[in-house]
């Protein structure tokens, strides 16, 4: 489910358009504040807890409420592109929870929580400023997760850890600082493209040998 973006004028409260469609996604339970200059997000949308589907990309947020995190019916989140340093630890309540959108941001670190959501097939942490991810070293971590990108941060490593994540099919790591997959990446036995372009990955075992012996892999790019 998706919402399509609009780009009314709104300054940092709700306008009266604002608030028609925070009203409207009471009944929906789709809501799309998108490229509304909001500062943070409105108190009538915590008041929301039916809400499926929430678009706050392109704003000017800078700390998302814990509040947001205990609706327990929403599949899908974008908060792309705001002012956001952190994501608090409650994310891991969204249990149904499929697409998550955190791209543009300016998190450096993730909660280890953010890897135990049951439910999330697409996660979008591309243009940040992480230097290292903390997955735990658990084998049901993201059981359903397919589409992770990393592009565009800071990462100097990857935690053996990331080989748990079994039904990853793409994998974005452009335009980071590895020097270095590691060989537990070759337990990705559906990943189909693995993107590795602008690293700093040179010599024999870079990148383990088993991506291409057990994994198939349709581009390396």
């Amino acid at each position: 489910e998706t919402v399509p973006s609009r780009s009314p004028t709104m300054g940092a409260a709700c306008s009266s358009d604002g608030s028609k469609k925070i009203t409207r996604a009471g009944t929906t339970g789709l809501l799309n504040l998108s490229d509304q200059k909001l500062k943070k997000v409105p108190k009538r949308v915590l008041e929301l807890p039916k809400l499926r589907v929430v678009n706050l990309r392109s704003n000017r947020i800078t700390v998302l409420p814990e509040k947001l995190f205990s609706y327990g019916e929403m599949t899908s989140l974008d908060v792309g592109f705001n002012r956001l340093m952190a994501i608090p630890s409650q994310i891991s309540n969204l249990k149904k929870l499929k697409r998550l959108e955190l791209s543009g941001n300016r998190i450096k670190a993730l909660p280890e929580s953010l890897w135990s959501l049951p439910a999330i097939q697409h996660l979008d942490l591309s243009k940040n400023a992480l230097e290292g991810l903390p997955i735990a070293d658990v084998k049901e971590m993201m059981p359903k997760l397919k589409e992770l990108d990393l592009s565009d941060n800071k990462l100097l490593q990857l935690p053996d850890s990331v080989g748990h994540l079994s039904t990853l099919e793409t994998l974005n790591l452009n335009r980071n600082l590895l020097v270095k997959l590691p060989s537990a990446m070759g337990h990705l036995s559906r990943i189909r493209v693995l993107r590795v372009k602008n690293n700093r990955l040179s010599g024999e075992g870079c990148i383990p040998k088993e991506l291409f012996v057990d994994t198939q892999v349709d581009a390396v790019r």
